[in-house]
């Protein structure tokens, strides 16, 4: 990965969906597989090698703090971890650095990807984009829906589309040369809507808007959990059981 480069983990999120199981635990401390959700998403993001790694956090903060002081004393490591606001666009402006415009990876914490998705990821770093998977079969209603215009290149994405060819995994990188824009459009946002309402899959849509080209980077068929309700939980606990 080239240098100037940081990653962030969003981890701020409530977790409602999963219920009681969250109230004394936040989402990203759930555990799959023997393993943290924040800790399978930080081995991930290790793999790519970033400058930096920062977790943005939020609900039960000093839970998810103590879990990265704890992280970087045993792996010896340096992950940084930043007190955010609620809302995804909020998080990941929050935790970009003030001075900061080079490139950045970025990934929600409730996912657990295979191998062949980690490395579909670590050879295509370059220009901005989203990764996404064409296989839709996968696809639930809460899922984020993208259109493609068939050569690779977004169109639009939303939860509510009906016309679509891929599914968004939480996974984007935005380029240096665009950093300067992402931070108007975030700004923009703020202007036009309380902070925890924009999603962060809006800077690509007014990116879009722009006529800036955001690229759709496939990780081919689905091999991934996301980790939203019980069962998903239940499925992906199953899945490393067997």
């Amino acid at each position: 990965m080239k240098s100037n480069t940081i990653a962030i983990i969003l981890a701020a999120g409530k977790g409602i969906r999963l219920g009681a199981i969250t109230k004394q635990t936040p989402k990203p401390l759930l555990s799959v597989g023997g393993m943290s959700l924040l800790e399978h998403a930080l081995r991930f993001i290790q793999e790519i090698m970033p400058e930096k790694i920062i977790v943005s956090a939020r609900y039960q903060y000093e839970k998810l703090e103590q879990a990265v002081v704890e992280y970087n004393q045993i792996k010896n490591q340096h992950v940084n971890v930043v007190k955010v606001g609620y809302g995804t666009l909020q998080s990941f402006s929050d935790a970009l650095p003030n001075d900061f415009f080079g490139s950045v990876l970025c990934r929600d914490s409730d996912y657990v990807f295979s191998k062949n998705i980690l490395l579909a990821v670590k050879n295509n770093l370059a220009k901005t984009g989203m990764f996404c998977s064409y296989d839709i079969s996968s696809g639930t209603e809460d899922v984020m829906k993208v259109k493609t215009d068939g050569k690779g290149r977004m169109v639009g994405a939303s939860k509510i589309l009906t016309d679509f060819d891929a599914v968004y995994t939480g996974i984007f990188t935005i380029a240096s040369e665009d950093m300067s824009l992402v931070r108007e459009i975030i700004n923009e946002q703020f202007s036009k809507y309380t902070k925890e309402d924009p999603r962060v899959e809006v800077i690509f849509d007014e990116l879009v808007s722009r006529g800036r080209e955001v690229l759709i980077k496939d990780i081919g068929a689905k091999e991934w959990f996301e980790i939203d309700t019980p069962e998903e939980l239940r499925v992906a606990e199953n899945f490393f059981k067997k």
